[in-house]
């Protein structure tokens, strides 16, 4: 019987030389696959950038269901929802970054996430949930950068569905927790705003006061001395009213123009209150010269 062993060694040595050469085809393969998430979804990038949002959608979809387990597919992700925001679907948008929130908690995006959350729902105008998810960023991530202005919106959101107790707890929260934060400014005066509508005249006094003698910014100490001035109106403390806004009065604004005029119609005194107002309208519009260029 005529011995298989040379057939046999030639046929290990093909098999050996096969291999060889599928290793760098598998290779080879390995890279284009790499090469084809890193383009895919630069282009999907490049069609939401461009503003092609019905394509970039499709794009990202197509790409999370093709590379579920790439890095890239958690970004994709992200910028799916944005790209549904920017497409107007907030439903869709919203599902897709609560999803993200709850999924990649860890992720430095998710902050943003929740923050999305609420700008859908108050597209959506559902101001309640608006409101909710902004509170949830700050529960969830108090550290984050975007907190402060979290609570403001969940304060003003509050607001329009009547809810000024929780909207005062949104606000005392960012003048609590954030007291170095750029944001505590517009709290103390949103609160000083709530309790003047409330009735609680003094407590709105006192926080317009600890502006006004603790801000460096002039915009802000003018805006909060003019809101002082209106309380004072309010509170039937006319002379105290009348003698900020005459100091006031030396700078020429158009607010400090509007609030005076103001005044001056609780006082009485209408001729002064159209002096005012006219004023402010001109801060407001300034005629412009019309300059002739030579022919």
């Amino acid at each position: 019987m005529e011995s298989t062993e040379p057939s046999m060694n030639k046929f290990i040595s093909l098999t050996v030389i096969l291999a060889l050469f599928a290793i760098p085809l598998i290779s080879h393969s390995q890279e284009i696959r790499t090469g084809g998430e890193s383009s895919d979804f630069t282009l999907a990038v490049k069609l939401y950038n461009d503003g092609m949002y019905d394509l970039a959608r499709a794009q990202f979809q197509h790409f999370i269901e093709t590379y579920p387990e790439s890095q890239l597919s958690v970004d994709a992700r992200f910028y799916l929802g944005l790209t549904l925001l920017s497409l107007h679907r907030y439903s869709e948008a919203r599902t897709t970054f609560q999803n993200f929130a709850m999924t990649y908690q860890d992720h430095p995006k998710a902050p943003e996430a929740w923050w999305n959350v609420g700008e859908c729902y108050a597209l959506e105008k559902n101001y309640r949930e608006a409101a909710t998810a902004f509170e949830r960023l700050t529960v969830f991530y108090p550290k984050s950068s975007r907190a402060p202005e979290a609570l403001l919106n969940a304060a003003r959101y509050f607001i329009a569905v009547k809810d000024t107790d929780d909207a005062k707890q949104s606000l005392r929260t960012v003048l609590q927790n954030y007291v170095s934060s750029p944001q505590v400014v517009t709290a103390r005066m949103k609160l000083a705003e709530i309790m003047a509508s409330q009735g609680n005249l003094a407590a709105a006094k006192a926080e317009l006061n600890r502006i006004i003698n603790t801000t460096s910014d002039p915009e802000q100490k003018l805006d909060a001395q003019l809101a002082l001035v209106s309380i004072l109106d309010q509170a039937g403390e006319l002379d105290q009213a009348t003698n900020l806004i005459t100091t006031l009065s030396k700078q020429t604004n158009a607010k400090i123009a509007l609030t005076s005029g103001l005044l001056a119609l609780s006082l009485g005194d209408a001729e002064k209150a159209a002096a005012q107002f006219l004023i402010a309208s001109s801060d407001v519009h300034p005629s412009k010269e019309i300059s002739r260029k030579p022919q």
